[in-house]
C-alpha cells in the first residue's frame, strides 16, 4: 500500500475552504445512520450506507475500533441547534441508554439543561459510540451548529484556521469568539490538562474540508508546518460517481492533534487501491 498525492493546478480559485464532512469511527455504520436520522434530524444519503446529510455538513461513519470518545481530544464535540431544547432533552431522556440509546450528561446541580445568559440554552449528550454532542437552542442557526475544538492556545488555533482554511472571524452572540465557515461555527476552548489527545483513533476521527484546488491548500498547509500524514494516507482516493477526473483527498495534522482531511470539489467517497 502506498500514498499518492495528485494536485490539479487551477489558477485564480478562491482559497476559502468549506466544511464537507466529519468522520466518526464506530462498529456499526447502519445503526449510526439510523441513530443520527432519528435523534439529530439528519437524512440518509441515497446510494451510501455509511453517511448522513446533516444539512450543512455530512457525517460519515468509518468501521474500526477506537481508543475512546471525542471528549478530551482535539475535537471535543460537535453541536446541533434545536427549536426547543428542554423538549428535546425530555424526549432523549425517555429513550434511555439501552441498545442504540442516548447517554445524557448532567450538570453539577443534576439538571440536563443550562441557560447561559446572553448566549442560549445548552445541554450535552453522547451517541452510543462515545461522540460528545452539544445541543443548543439557537434560533438563528438550526440543525448542525458547530465544531468545538480543544487547544492549548485558542487564539493561535483560530488564527491558524483562518489563515490556512479561510474562516471568517466572528463572535457568537457577542460571547464566544470563533470562525464562521458558511453557517458552521468553529469554536475553541482552552485545554489545561496537558495537551489534547490526537483525534486519530478517537470517535471523531477528523474534520473534512472541501477546496477548489488541493495544490493551493497544500502549499498553505505546508507553509503552516503541517505535513501530510503518510501513516493514515494509505492509498490513492478517487471520487466515486462523478466525472472521470482525479478528485483526490489527503490528510494533514493540524494544531492540537486534529486530523484535517482536504478534498477537491466533487469528491463524494473513497476507495483504497493496493
Amino acid at each position: 500500500i502506498f500514498s499518492v498525492f495528485v494536485f490539479l493546478t487551477l489558477p485564480g480559485l478562491a482559497l476559502a475552504a468549506t466544511p464537507h464532512h466529519i468522520h466518526i469511527a464506530l462498529s456499526h455504520a447502519s445503526e449510526a445512520v439510523k441513530w443520527y436520522e432519528e435523534h439529530m434530524g439528519c437524512e440518509a444519503i441515497e446510494g451510501r450506507s455509511n453517511a448522513v446529510d446533516c444539512g450543512t455538513i455530512e457525517i460519515g461513519f468509518v468501521l474500526g475500533t477506537t481508543q475512546g470518545g471525542s471528549a478530551g481530544s482535539g475535537i471535543d464535540h460537535i453541536g446541533f441547534s434545536v427549536v426547543d431544547l428542554q423538549a428535546k432533552m425530555n424526549e432523549l431522556e425517555k429513550v434511555g441508554v439501552r441498545g442504540s440509546g442516548v447517554r445524557l450528561q448532567r450538570f453539577d446541580d443534576g439538571s440536563l439543561v443550562r441557560d447561559i445568559p446572553r448566549l442560549f440554552k445548552i445541554a450535552f449528550i453522547f451517541d452510543p459510540w462515545g461522540t460528545r454532542i452539544e445541543l443548543v437552542q439557537d434560533a438563528e442557526t438550526l440543525g448542525f451548529h458547530h465544531i468545538h475544538l480543544n487547544s492549548v492556545d485558542p487564539a493561535a488555533t483560530l488564527q491558524w484556521y483562518q489563515e490556512v482554511l479561510g474562516g471568517t472571524p466572528a463572535s457568537l452572540k457577542g460571547m464566544l469568539d470563533g470562525l464562521l465557515f458558511d453557517d458552521i461555527w468553529l469554536l475553541v476552548s482552552a485545554y489545561t490538562d496537558g495537551r489534547p489527545g490526537m483525534t486519530q483513533g478517537r470517535t471523531i476521527d477528523h474534520i473534512g474540508f472541501e477546496v477548489e484546488s488541493l495544490e493551493v491548500i497544500a502549499k498553505k498547509l505546508e507553509e503552516a508546518h503541517s505535513q501530510p500524514r503518510d501513516d493514515i494516507n494509505q492509498a490513492l482516493h478517487i471520487g466515486m460517481g462523478g466525472p472521470r477526473t482525479a478528485n483526490v483527498e489527503t490528510k494533514y495534522a493540524g494544531p492540537d492533534g486534529v486530523i484535517i482531511d482536504v478534498s477537491e470539489t466533487g469528491w463524494v467517497g473513497t476507495r483504497g487501491l493496493d
